[in-house]
């Protein structure tokens, strides 16, 4: 079937060449140039299935390995563990670790302490970059802080239940917080909706 396939190839790239001496050749003489060139077809095509299968195991080896850390990776990871759209275990699968199944014997023994490690890592990133965010964390038990957190993420779960999305600037309008729409603003507001989440779906914040 591959070579049948590669024949007919190597007919339609000879037409579309448009050689000029391919209506004065011979058959004996075109069979020859047609099979000349469908050998090469296979050879490239039997190249590119090489390379295909090579760059796809590359791919399947890279996707377990743990993810790159990136500035600001960990935080990422912190803010969803934080707003309860991974729990442990999806936040490691997340950052490319394998939780150990007892079961198979498979995966990374220690991995709750290398998540663990990660978030640390993505609050330190917090601390350094959004200091009113981390602010936000260092005063989670004052309670202002926190009634304005919940008023934050009830605003969140409304908006998303009436369309199925929350617009940046929905928490801090929930919130009552100033600078609305302004880069510090929605520091402020994603701050008070992820303590918000963590009071209320009771998740450690990492702070």
């Amino acid at each position: 079937m591959t070579s049948d396939c590669s024949t007919a190839a190597a007919l339609w790239l000879f037409l579309d060449l448009d050689r000029p001496d391919i209506k004065k050749a011979s058959s004996y003489r075109l069979a020859e140039q047609v099979a000349s060139l469908a050998s090469i077809i296979r050879k490239l095509t039997q190249r590119l299935r090489r390379s295909t299968e090579d760059l796809s195991k590359l791919i399947a080896n890279r996707s377990s390995e743990n993810r790159p850390e990136l500035p600001g990776n960990n935080h990422v990871v912190l803010q969803q563990y934080r707003l309860g759209r991974f729990n442990l275990r999806q936040t490691a699968e997340w950052l490319g670790i394998t939780p150990y199944s007892s079961k198979t014997g498979k995966g990374t023994r220690d991995w709750k302490a290398r998540v663990s490690q990660r978030l640390r890592e993505g609050k330190q990133f917090e601390d350094s970059n959004y200091p009113r965010a981390a602010a936000i964390f260092t005063n989670r038990d004052h309670p202002a802080v926190r009634r304005k957190a919940r008023r934050a993420y009830r605003g969140y779960v409304i908006e998303t239940r009436r369309h199925g999305r929350c617009d940046f600037n929905m928490p801090g309008y929930y919130a009552r917080t100033n600078a609305k729409g302004t880069k510090r603003g929605m520091e402020i507001a994603y701050a008070y909706l992820q303590l918000g989440s963590c009071i209320i779906q009771r998740i450690p914040p990492i702070a």
